[in-house]
């Protein structure tokens, strides 16, 4: 937080002098900063969040290349224990 001094003129009541009083004041620059600073906490929560996406689309790509793998496996499994029943039955006749 950034406080000015500031001169202010008043008179005295009593005496009627004229005199000038420093007050310390805020300047705007201070709630500015301020502003800025809730804008950079905000940030990495984006950032984050978008990171996070990212990620989570990289799994999922992942995740569907293991199962397609997982698939492909099965499905060669099955063609060649049928192969393999097909040429038994044929050894057998």
């Amino acid at each position: 937080m950034i406080l000015k001094k500031k001169k202010k003129k008043y008179r005295n009541r009593r005496t009627g002098c004229r005199r000038e009083k420093e007050a310390v004041e805020e300047k705007q620059e201070s709630r500015d900063k301020q502003q800025e600073e809730e804008t950079k906490r905000r940030k990495p929560k984006q950032e984050l969040e978008e990171y996070s996406e990212g990620v989570q689309k990289r799994i999922a790509k992942l995740t569907k290349k293991w199962r397609e793998a997982e698939r492909q496996k099965e499905a060669a499994l099955e063609y060649a224990k049928g192969g393999q029943e097909n040429f038994l039955n044929l050894k057998l006749d």
